[in-house]
């Protein structure tokens, strides 16, 4: 299960048993999703996790398979620590698969063989409100074409609609840190950082990616810049990949004359 944040792809769905060369396989399952945004996100577009649907079996009289099942739905995740605006009607799926009928034609014998299982839904997560979703699980396949007791009055044969998915919620957690600043050249400062996610450091850095820190700890102090210009450090919170910058700008200050009287 989902508990304390595990997340899995969604699985595929099981072949259908065959020895007449009929039989169809299961299907795949949905893939996973996981969008990290330190910023907003909006827009009118979907992110799917669907399941596939598992294919028909061939058709047949004297002879046929058992049909595939349909692929779990897979996970999405919206960890987000901005707002989210996402208008489409559905805006996160993560279904899962129909299973394959068991396809006889036109026939009038007493055969029935197992139709696939339908694929169970996924899992979405967000922070905040979670958007219009969809975690539905797939129809199961049926036997059509067979006019017999199996086709006309129990056409499932068995197999059984995939179970509904779930849903969950994500922490947001956000680093804060200093203003911009505007300062003298060889004038001493100090700024600082901190994280609400428990347990993390902070670092300092002088790219917005990539390079080693410079210092670590929530404050970082600086004898100064001896060069006027605009200078950034970046404080991130470790482990993670954001890093949130600061300004500062240098200014060369006044320069004063005195003259004797």
């Amino acid at each position: 299960n989902y508990v304390n944040g595990r997340l899995f792809l969604g699985g595929g769905g099981g072949a259908g048993q065959g020895n007449d060369g009929r039989a169809s396989a299961g299907a795949n399952g949905g893939g996973l999703a996981y969008l990290v945004c330190y910023g907003n996100v909006s827009g009118s577009g979907t992110i799917l996790a669907n399941g596939a649907n598992a294919a028909n079996t061939g058709s047949g009289c004297s002879q046929n398979d058992g049909a595939g099942g349909g692929g779990g739905g897979g996970a999405i995740v919206l960890n987000v620590n901005g707002t989210i605006n996402l208008t489409a009607a559905t805006a996160l799926s993560a279904n899962g698969g129909s299973g394959g009928n068991v396809n006889f034609g036109i026939c009038a014998n007493n055969t029935a063989y197992g139709p696939g299982a339908g694929g169970g839904g996924g899992h979405i997560a967000s922070t905040g409100a979670l958007p219009s979703n969809s975690i539905v699980g797939g129809n199961n396949g049926t036997v059509t074409g067979n006019a017999n007791n199996i086709g006309n009055n129990f056409p499932p044969n068995g197999a059984t609609r995939g179970g509904s998915g779930g849903t969950g919620s994500v922490t947001a957690y956000t680093l804060n840190a200093s203003a911009s600043q505007t300062l003298c050249t060889n004038q001493a400062f100090t700024v600082t950082a901190t994280s609400t996610e428990p347990g993390v450091s902070i670092n300092w850095y002088n790219t917005l990616v990539g390079g080693s820190a410079i210092a670590t700890g929530t404050a970082y102090a600086s004898s100064g810049y001896t060069t006027a210009g605009t200078y950034t450090l970046f404080a991130g919170a470790c482990s993670g990949t954001y890093r949130q910058p600061i300004e500062l700008t240098v200014t060369a200050g006044l320069n004063m004359t005195v003259n004797s009287p």
